[in-house]
């Protein structure tokens, strides 16, 4: 299991020139195609274009449908605008990472990715995950309907009062709610 900090890797994918046009996210995508397979995550590679590649990761079982995490590396042109830093530096300035693509979406990519590096053990047992990474917006900009993991819940938990004197002929209906939880959560 390799874990990673997301603010370095993130650092590491903002070095990378991304810029589409023309793309050039193949460098990019073989160094998390690296990273991924050194820990044990199987690796498919679909070529896209020149320089421009697609990565599918997979770790798990497969028993049961994996989680996917998506996310694209290429960038926007950094504009006619002079940067008042590096665009592919990763500098850090009051708190907040600059360059070309931090928010969209290389620093979306590398948590990800980060959060399933420190859990590949875990994520090895059960049905897995599946990271697909892309050169370009998956969705070439079109409403695509989906859902980004909201599971909600109703629960309803019963106790029994009892009197302050004798807590021990009551229910407690917070803790029944707490053990339910923790039961949800494991």
């Amino acid at each position: 299991m390799t874990k990673m900090d997301p603010i370095e890797l993130t650092r590491r994918l903002v070095a990378f020139d991304t810029v589409n046009p023309p793309g050039n996210e193949r460098p990019c995508l073989d160094d998390l195609a690296n990273i991924l397979s050194d820990s044990g995550f199987d690796i498919t590679v679909l070529p896209f274009g020149t320089g421009r590649d697609n990565l599918v990761a997979r770790l798990g079982t497969g028993d049961a449908p994996p989680l996917c995490f998506s996310g694209h590396l290429d960038t926007v042109p950094s504009g006619d605008a002079a940067w008042s830093c590096d665009p592919f530096g990763g500098e850090i300035r009051d708190g907040r990472m600059m360059g070309r693509g931090t928010s969209d979406m290389k620093a979306g990519v590398a948590a990800f990715v980060c959060a399933c590096l420190g859990e590949a053990d875990w994520i090895r047992g059960g049905p897995g995950v599946v990271l697909a990474l892309t050169s370009a917006e998956p969705t070439s900009n079109q409403v695509k309907v989906g859902n980004k993991g909201a599971f909600w819940l109703r629960a309803q938990v019963s106790g029994v009062t009892a009197h302050g004197s004798i807590p021990h002929l009551g229910v407690n209906a917070i803790s029944n709610a707490m053990d339910a939880i923790a039961r949800v959560r494991a």
